[in-house]
């Protein structure tokens, strides 16, 4: 199966696996039974897996999960659930910029 490289060299993700939300299914982030509300959105619905995600799009569901918090119309377990996922994006952001970072300053001879 061809492989497709982001722009960080330790991820790499299949094609098909980017676009099909079914590949990308929850692996364990949220471990209720329950399906999970999809930020934004009113009805259940799995999240992708955060491993799989570019930053962008890590970055991008992690800002429509602070507009949903900080509108604070959702019930609280789906708040809970909301700022669990975001806790975990926010995390993901940060392990990809750290390895912008690292990867910046090899290039340029920079050490921390």
């Amino acid at each position: 199966m061809p492989r497709e490289t982001t722009d960080r060299p330790d991820a790499a993700v299949d094609d098909d696996s980017v676009d099909d939300p079914a590949a990308r299914a929850d692996t364990g982030a949220d471990t209720d039974d329950e399906a999970t509300d999809a930020p934004g959105a009113g009805g259940p619905a799995s999240f992708p897996d955060i491993a799989g995600l570019r930053y962008e799009q890590a970055r991008e569901e992690l800002v429509g999960i602070v507009a949903t918090l900080e509108a604070g119309q959702a019930p609280l377990e789906d708040s809970m659930r909301l700022w669990r996922r975001g806790e975990a994006l926010a995390a993901h952001c940060a392990q990809w910029l750290d390895g912008a970072q690292a990867e910046i300053e090899q290039a340029t001879g920079r050490a921390r």
